[in-house]
């Protein structure tokens, strides 16, 4: 049985998968407003791969017998007009949700959780 600790931190990293996608498909957006239909296709394949992760996160919980929680997700803001700020913010939330799940790995690591820990690592 997994602990109501790492469903709930799986919950998390569900909501931060799926705001991260939305981020991507605003990014696109704004690119397309730009003119930049390459950089808004690249964002919107970003988009897509923020949600299969958020489905690899969501599936894993029910695997476990554990409830995944569809969470309710803020509507992300574009700051930039440059595409050059498009991929300077693309970068800093990407470092932000990678560091989400190593913490992830480390809780399951300090739960003794192993089949959390192993499949975090594949992520």
């Amino acid at each position: 049985m997994i602990a109501k600790k790492i469903v709930d931190r799986i919950n998390l990293q569900i909501e931060r998968e799926i705001y991260s996608a939305y981020l991507y498909m605003a990014m696109s957006a704004k690119a397309t407003d730009m003119g930049y239909d390459g950089v808004a296709k690249w964002l919107m394949i970003q988009y897509h791969e923020e949600m299969f992760h958020a489905m690899k996160f969501f599936m894993y919980l029910q695997d476990q017998g554990a409830l995944p929680v569809v969470p309710k997700i803020e509507q992300p803001i574009v700051k930039t007009d440059s595409v050059k700020g498009l991929f300077e913010a693309t970068l800093e939330h990407e470092k932000f949700v990678t560091a989400s799940i190593r913490e992830l790995l480390e809780l399951a690591l300090a739960e003794k959780d192993y089949a959390t820990e192993t499949w975090c690592a594949g992520m």
